[in-house]
């Protein structure tokens, strides 16, 4: 099943340079992001995502996936073989349940990117 991220309700409110370091005229990037930030990040920042449905010649749409699917997919669709992937980390207690970026960050070369919020690269 599907819940929204903790921001998701409040996303009219949020203050994104503090929240996620967003900058103005930022690149899009593909990204692994973490379900508790998904709404938030994406939200604030340019970002490439694997979404729910869509065929393999389509446009993903619909909500935001994570897990072993969307590190797949990230990798076969979004991502050159050994480019460094973006991992967008929760630093909360929401965020420890996430196997793919604990991983992240132990392998990855992370730093802060807002509230509660780390980026790590890592070719994982």
């Amino acid at each position: 099943g599907f819940a929204p991220s903790r921001y998701a309700a409040d996303m009219h409110s949020v203050n994104c340079r503090e929240a996620t370091d967003a900058r103005l005229l930022e690149a899009v990037q593909p990204a692994y992001i973490t379900p508790s930030l998904s709404y938030l990040y994406s939200g604030c920042r340019p970002t490439l995502t694997p979404g729910s449905a869509g065929a393999s010649n389509s446009v993903d749409v619909g909500r935001p996936v994570s897990g072993p699917g969307a590190l797949k997919a990230l990798r076969t669709r979004f991502v050159t073989p050994g480019t460094p992937l973006k991992f967008v980390c929760d630093t909360t207690r929401a965020g420890a349940a996430d196997p793919i970026c604990a991983t992240a960050r132990r392998q990855g070369k992370c730093q802060p990117a807002g509230t509660n919020v780390v980026e790590c690269l890592s070719t994982q």
